[in-house]
């Protein structure tokens, strides 16, 4: 669309350049506080989006498939996408009324909600559960004056062309805050027989199976707003695997109080919708009496926790009857029950606080689940495997070294409480603002804490992947003597025997020299080498190998130089064999003949 024939041309600079005092509530923008609507919005961003490289140093390229998905709109209405799960969850915090919630199918009512909803003394905390509409992110992007980026970054999923511009500086990208939570699953083992060659296969499998998943997203509908979304999968054995999901969050302003938005891939039950690697053919099976896949839920140790039940957090929103139930679900909609209502209307990085714990104690249990799992490849059972394999290892190492760069990330947020552009607790309120505090520090000593154990998996990981090589190589060592010795032993043999084999089969042949009669034949082979200083009387060279009572030592014909006949010791008498083994050396300047063996028939007498 040319830039002129933009509705929304006027408004894109406005956009670019809002700014805010710092102080809770207060918006300024150069070209004042005019009202953008949902059509403007969405055509700003598509003009953007066609920017090429060409003709702007600011592109757009990344930002045509959120402009694609905004232009389409919403095909069918609220209710019909959404069944009877809403889309979005909104938490009021009011200084006279404390904390609110109401839950909304049509992003209508909830833009007039919040548009009603003026003075100081509010501020808002608004949820998008799993895939998001077309008409909630224009509607609430037109009215919050929300930085397209955050949209478009949350559906990165969606880009059809890669140009690696994710994840940004943290400087640049500093109003946005994203955490990636890890749900443990587990499944019945068909075979109680498993081996490292049936696991590699799974992941093959599974890898397969994601990457499918990945291109029906890729192409969703807004029919299927509400969904959950998986962005990895991962499977750890035959038994456990673990899925992550990610929330977003940026801080915006809407008639004067501050409202945390938040998208979480967290929406409906896993069973509906696209289908993936997380659930078996077994269930799927409506018949079943019990699942085949299970989720555990995500344990969180609060303080006297079990005193704290609260009646009124039974929602009625709750799918009790699905049988793939997670708890990251229920963030939306049982959210900060612990949580000071005061303090979360003065302090939005205190107000999304929870959210942190959550991600904290969902890092907790996946560490915990490494930690065995390296245990077993590590333990001193390794060393005695028959085929010990470093796949697990090199999988752990690489699934851990990731979250030790996402706990990083989230440590060095924590310590900026959002960045300077989120507001905080004024002195005015001295106990409010020592709450806020406490739950930051509270949190930047766990995220430490969570640090340093990753760091240490991960070294464990290293370490373990060390051993089992050098433990690879001294098996092979000594397999590699073993079988030297089994050759030197097979030498040996044959040392003797080949010559013996090659003795008896030439006697046996049928010589008419060889008269009947004898009694016993005694041979017995010498390997011997020709004395090279006495080329003319190589006869010297050798000596009657047994001089034995009774035995008469027979001549040795050698046949040497140009086939002249030496003879040598008593020349044969009646009976006598005559044998010469000619071994040509090769040598070109004098052909003589090298004697390899020489055989010593002994004829006992009768």
């Amino acid at each position: 669309m040319p830039r002129s024939q933009s509705p929304f041309a006027g408004m894109a600079t406005q956009i670019e350049i809002t700014k805010y005092s710092g102080e809770i509530g207060h918006q300024v923008t150069e070209e004042g506080t005019a009202t953008v609507s949902p059509k403007q919005y969405v055509n700003a961003i598509a003009e953007h989006s066609q920017r090429a490289t060409g003709n702007s140093i600011y592109p757009g390229q990344t930002f045509v498939d959120l402009a694609s998905m905004l232009q389409r709109g919403t095909r069918t209405s609220p209710n019909e996408i959404s069944g009877n799960t809403s889309v979005a969850t909104l938490y009021t915090m009011d200084a006279s009324d404390g904390r609110k919630r109401r839950s909304y199918y049509d992003p209508q009512e909830c833009v007039k909600a919040l548009r009603t909803g003026k003075g100081p003394s509010r501020s808002y905390i608004l949820f998008l559960r799993g895939m998001p509409t077309s008409d909630w992110l224009a509607h609430i992007g037109a009215l919050c004056h929300t930085d397209p980026e955050f949209f478009n970054s949350h559906l990165r999923f969606r880009w059809r062309r890669n140009y690696f511009s994710y994840p940004a500086a943290p400087a640049i990208s500093e109003p946005i805050i994203r955490i990636r939570f890890t749900t443990i699953g587990s499944r019945e083992i068909k075979s109680h027989e498993s081996d490292q060659k049936s696991v590699d296969q799974l992941r093959v499998e599974c890898a397969k199976a994601m990457r499918t998943y990945e291109s029906k997203l890729e192409a969703t509908s807004d029919s299927d707003a509400g969904d959950s979304i998986v962005r990895s999968f991962t499977a750890l054995d035959e038994k456990h695997f673990i899925l992550e999901q990610e929330l977003s969050i940026c801080l915006n302003y809407v008639e004067g109080n501050w409202i945390a938005l938040v998208l979480t891939d967290a929406g409906r039950d896993l069973s509906e919708g696209l289908l993936g690697p997380w659930l078996t053919p077994e269930d799927r099976d409506q018949t079943a009496l019990s699942p085949w896949t299970i989720f555990y839920p995500t344990i969180q140790h609060r303080p006297r926790i079990a005193l704290r039940t609260d009646p009124t957090s039974l929602l009625d929103e709750r799918d009790l009857g699905k049988n793939f139930a997670q708890s990251a679900r229920l963030q939306a909609l049982d959210y900060g029950n612990l949580l000071n209502a005061e303090t979360m209307r003065l302090d939005p990085f205190y107000a999304i606080s929870d959210l942190f714990y959550f991600y904290a104690h969902s890092e907790t249990q996946f560490l915990n689940l490494m930690e065995v799992k390296i245990a077993s490849d590590t333990d001193f059972n390794t060393s005695s495997r028959r085929n010990p394999t470093l796949s697990n290892l090199r999988c752990f190492q690489d699934i851990i070294d990731a979250h030790l760069f996402r706990l990083r990330s989230t440590t060095d947020m924590i310590k900026e409480r959002g960045g300077a552009k989120w507001p905080r607790v004024s002195e005015q309120h001295p106990e409010q603002q020592r709450k806020a505090d406490a739950s930051a520090n509270a949190l930047q000593e766990i995220f430490k804490h969570l640090t340093r154990r990753a760091e240490s998996l991960l070294d464990r990981c290293t370490r373990g992947m060390d051993l089992t090589m050098n433990d690879t190589m001294l098996a092979e060592s000594k397999q590699a003597i073993a079988q030297a010795q089994r050759i030197t032993r097979l030498t040996l043999v044959a040392f003797f025997y080949i010559p013996l084999s090659f003795t008896t089969s030439f006697f046996g042949m049928n010589f008419a020299e060889l008269e009947v009669g004898l009694s016993i034949w005694i041979w017995h082979s010498e390997n011997m080498e020709e004395n090279k200083n006495e080329k003319t009387q190589p006869w010297k060279a050798f000596k009657p190998i047994y001089q034995m009572p009774n035995r008469i030592p027979k001549a040795i014909t050698y046949n040497y130089a140009k086939g002249q006949t030496m003879a040598h010791d008593n020349p044969g008498t009646a009976g006598e064999f005559n044998l010469s083994i000619e071994y040509d050396t090769g040598d070109a300047k004098e052909k003589y003949v090298k004697v390899l063996y020489s055989i010593y028939p002994l004829l006992t007498m009768p």
